[in-house]
């Protein structure tokens, strides 16, 4: 038997890990190289109509169409599946319209459409999972959004090349045209201070995933007052217990923080009046 000291033993590893960084680059390098020119037009606000919308005069809980032009310039190849995503943040007062599915954006059959509350802001992520022709042309992708409180923010939207799950290799020509950012304005309405108790309310995302917040939101009445509220999970146990200060709002953020996957129970206790509201949601 050959008895291997500790400088042969540091010499075969450092020749075993040569040989799967060479295979790896290798495998890398044999990929086909894609020249695209990923563009992103000017974000546009409009109504139901296709009217435009002010940025700078939006009115709280008026439901408005986010529009961001998408483009691909391949040269007469397509667009391999896995090689991008696009990311586009609505700022810290827009949230997506409970009723609007994604299930409707443009360009569907191509990228999958996905939306979280990530640090405090609605975050939507486009994935391309199929190749995209080489002939598309500048097509909106667009989104129901409605502001959720007063002040100024910014969207923010880039198509990133991130070659995650690629067969090909795409490198981008002109990096200066993938973002888009808007600037807006809140402006609280005449009629965003509903009278009345709010109505079963609910939350969302739901089921819950990877966020540590969730919205509440009633589509009737409003949240006014001390509310107390406790997560309970399936077994009875109360996981978490905390209270808000709400002054006549339809919807609020909640940080639910870091919890175990499961089934929760949340009671929304207003301290006034021992008004309780239950609300069901899961983490996955």
């Amino acid at each position: 038997m050959i008895k291997l000291n500790n400088k042969h033993r540091q010499f075969i590893k450092t020749l075993f890990f040569m040989g799967f960084l060479s295979c790896a680059v290798s495998s890398y390098a044999q990929r086909p190289a894609v020249s695209a020119d990923l563009q992103l037009g000017t974000i546009r606000l409009t109504d139901d109509a296709g009217t435009g919308v002010d940025a700078n005069g939006l009115e709280t809980d008026k439901v408005i169409r986010m529009l961001i032009p998408v483009m691909n310039d391949n040269h007469g190849r397509v667009l391999p599946a896995g090689s991008c995503k696009i990311k586009i943040g609505l700022g810290s007062k827009l949230e997506m319209d409970p009723s609007f599915s994604m299930n409707t954006v443009a360009l569907g059959s191509y990228f999958t459409w996905t939306s979280a509350v990530n640090g405090g802001q609605v975050q939507i992520t486009g994935e391309l999972v199929n190749d995209l022709p080489a002939d598309v042309s500048f097509v909106n992708v667009s989104f129901k959004v409605k502001p959720t409180g007063e002040g100024r923010s910014t969207i923010t939207s880039n198509f990133l090349i991130t070659n995650h799950n690629s067969s090909a290799v795409l490198s981008d020509e002109n990096g200066s045209n993938n973002v888009a950012a808007l600037a807006y304005n809140v402006e609280k309405a005449a009629s965003t201070l509903p009278a009345g108790e709010p109505t079963q309310p609910y939350l969302y995302p739901n089921p819950v995933a990877d966020v540590q917040s969730v919205m509440i939101e009633t589509k009737q009445g409003a949240f006014k007052g001390v509310y107390t509220i406790s997560i309970s999970d399936a077994a009875g146990k109360n996981v978490q217990t905390g209270s808000v200060d709400l002054n006549g709002v339809k919807r609020f953020n909640y940080k639910i923080g870091t919890i175990a996957a499961g089934k929760y129970i949340m009671q929304l206790r207003k301290v006034s009046t021992a008004q309780v509201y239950i609300l069901k949601f899961e983490k996955l």
